[in-house]
């Protein structure tokens, strides 16, 4: 099972009301938008470089 990505705050100048980052919405349209899922090939084991 896998753990939820955390919401977290990005601290900002004093005073400035600090904004919450859901990573996991971000990642998900990042995804989206770049048609990562027609780019990558999940049929095959990825390939590990250094």
């Amino acid at each position: 099972m896998q753990n939820e990505i955390p919401k977290f705050k990005v601290p900002l100048r004093t005073g400035e009301p600090e904004p919450i980052i859901n990573l996991k919405v971000l990642l998900n349209e990042i995804y989206h938008q770049g048609s990562y899922d027609l780019r990558i090939n999940y049929s095959r084991p990825p390939i590990l470089t250094r």
